[in-house]
C-alpha cells in the first residue's frame, strides 16, 4: 500500500493514477490549501511582462483573479503539472521550466526583457526558494503576491496510524520538504516513529529527502528529476517488490 500525502484535489489524482498502475492506496494529505484574498495587489496589465507560478495551486488562485488581469499575459510554470492546471485553466501563452526554480528563473532569463515590465511570481505563503530576489539580482523588475496558504495538518488519521501500525503502508511519498517534515512531526507525536522501518520514502526532490532522512525509513529513493514522471519510474521498477496490494 502506498500512502499519498499531497493536498487537494492532487491526491485524488495521484491516487486514483496510482491504483491505475495496481497499487493500493490510501490518502493523508499533509497541506490543506487556503485562498486568500488579494486580488488588489494584482500588477494592471499595462505594467505586467509575465507572470511565474510554481505550483498548481497557485495557478488556481490566480484564476480566481483573472478579471484583475486584463487580458491574456504570458505565463511561466515552473513545471509540466503547473502547465497542464495553466492550460486548463484558460491561460495562454504558457512556457514550462524544468520542474525546480533555478530552471524557472533562467526560463524567465530567457523569455523576459529587462526593461518591459514587472514579472509577478504568484506563491503560497510559504515558499522554499526565493525566486524575486533571484530575478532581482539579474535586474528584472520582481515583486511577488500570495494568492494562497498551505495550512499543516494537525493530526494523523485513525485510519493511517491503523495501517501503520499493522504494517499495511510499504511506501509513502513526499513532493516537498515541507510536506515530508510534517510527516515527521506527526508520526512522532503518534509514537510511531520506529514503524517507518518497514516502509520506503519515494521523493521528488532531494531537499524532501533531505527530510525524510530525519526518520529511520527502510529506504529513501529520490527522482533523478523534479518530475512526476520520474516518481512512477521508480515505482514502477519496484513493482514486483511488494508494493502492490
Amino acid at each position: 500500500m502506498l500512502l499519498v500525502t499531497r493536498p487537494q484535489p492532487e491526491a485524488d489524482i495521484l491516487a486514483e493514477r496510482l491504483r491505475g498502475m495496481g497499487f493500493e492506496t490510501l490518502i493523508q494529505p499533509m497541506l490543506h490549501i487556503h485562498f486568500l484574498d488579494d486580488a488588489a495587489a494584482l500588477t494592471p496589465r499595462e505594467t505586467l511582462q509575465a507572470i511565474l507560478t510554481t505550483s498548481a495551486n497557485g495557478v488556481r488562485a490566480l484564476a480566481r483573479h483573472r478579471k484583475h488581469l486584463g487580458g491574456d499575459i504570458p505565463l511561466l510554470a515552473i513545471g509540466k503539472a503547473t502547465a497542464r492546471e495553466a492550460h486548463s485553466n484558460g491561460f495562454a501563452p504558457v512556457s514550462v521550466a524544468s520542474g525546480d526554480a533555478n530552471s524557472l528563473v533562467e526560463l524567465a532569463t530567457q523569455q523576459c526583457r529587462r526593461d518591459a515590465g514587472e514579472l509577478l511570481h504568484v506563491c503560497g505563503r510559504d515558499i522554499s526558494v526565493d525566486i524575486v530576489s533571484l530575478l532581482q539580482a539579474r535586474d528584472f523588475s520582481a515583486r511577488r503576491i500570495t494568492l494562497y496558504e498551505a495550512r499543516a495538518t494537525e493530526r494523523l488519521d485513525v485510519s493511517v496510524i491503523t495501517a501503520i501500525r499493522k504494517g499495511h503502508i510499504k511506501g509513502i511519498l513526499f513532493y516537498s520538504r515541507r510536506t515530508a517534515e510534517i510527516w515527521n512531526k506527526l508520526v512522532c507525536a503518534a509514537g510511531l516513529r520506529e514503524h517507518c522501518i518497514n516502509i520506503t520514502a519515494y521523493c521528488l526532490a532531494s531537499s524532501a529527502a533531505e527530510a525524510a532522512a530525519r526518520l529511520p525509513f527502510r529506504d529513501i529513493l529520490t527522482a533523478r528529476n523534479p518530475d512526476e514522471a520520474e516518481i512512477f519510474a521508480l515505482l514502477e521498477a519496484l513493482a514486483y517488490k511488494g508494493l502492490k496490494g
